[in-house]
């Protein structure tokens, strides 16, 4: 039996179709136009205007009202949100609830602003400390841990420590390793009391202190805001 050729005929549309429609060329500048309109994240900026017009997020109050004296914490203020967080942390904790003493006692390498303000129980070694600090990656610093969970942005915060004296009064640290030394107009200063421990003349800091004008925002906020701390102590560290 001869084969038999089948013969198949496909069409093609003359132009390429949109919906079963030629595409025209208003179809064309009407999806450029579109895809120029959808919407793409903008990471926050850094605001250089201070302002003492701040609020707190979180569990912030709460947890300096309810914290002991010698409590210390991270704090972390976004200045395009002017929102600040503090979370408790044990800076002094090495492992196992044993104290760390070389940071007591100013001479360890890693902590340049942890020596102890005196404060009474803050070498008890029993502050209080959230999981997410506690259990942060390794490498992560405690101001870009406290930054993550509180929804704050990096490129726009900036970290400072504050630790609880009593309910009047506080001492505040504006320096991060992670946070402000990327910020117009931060500050180095050496840490002269671990300086001084360490006999190290010519001790590098290794963080940046804020910005003057924040710092003076912030104080005031703490000062005259919902913390209403009356005497705030500014250590220039």
């Amino acid at each position: 039996m001869p084969a038999q050729i089948i013969s198949l005929s496909i069409t093609t549309p003359a132009q390429p179709l949109l919906n079963n429609n030629p595409i025209t060329r208003n179809d064309f500048s009407s999806n450029i136009k579109s895809i120029r309109n959808i919407s793409t994240p903008i990471a926050a900026q850094y605001c250089a205007d201070a302002t003492s017009q701040l609020s707190f997020v979180g569990k912030s109050l709460h947890d300096w009202k309810a914290a002991k004296p010698g409590q210390w914490f991270i704090g972390v203020i976004d200045t395009a949100k002017k929102s600040v967080s503090l979370v408790p942390v044990n800076v002094f904790d090495r492992s196992m609830g044993h104290l760390n003493g070389q940071t007591l006692t100013n001479t360890s390498q890693q902590g340049m602003n942890r020596y102890a303000s005196g404060a009474l129980g803050e070498r008890e070694g029993n502050s209080i400390m959230p999981d997410f600090l506690r259990n942060r990656p390794a490498g992560m610093t405690h101001h870009m841990a406290v930054a993550l969970e509180a929804g704050l942005s990096k490129e726009s915060s900036l970290g400072f420590a504050l630790i609880k004296i009593n309910d009047d009064f506080a001492q505040i640290k504006t320096t991060s390793t992670s946070l402000n030394g990327d910020k117009p107009d931060f500050v180095i200063n050496h840490s002269f009391s671990r300086a001084t421990a360490l006999k190290v003349s010519g001790l590098v800091p290794t963080g940046a202190q804020m910005p003057i004008q924040w710092r003076d925002s912030l104080v005031e906020y703490l000062r005259q805001g919902d913390f209403c701390i009356k005497n705030i102590a500014i250590s220039n560290d």
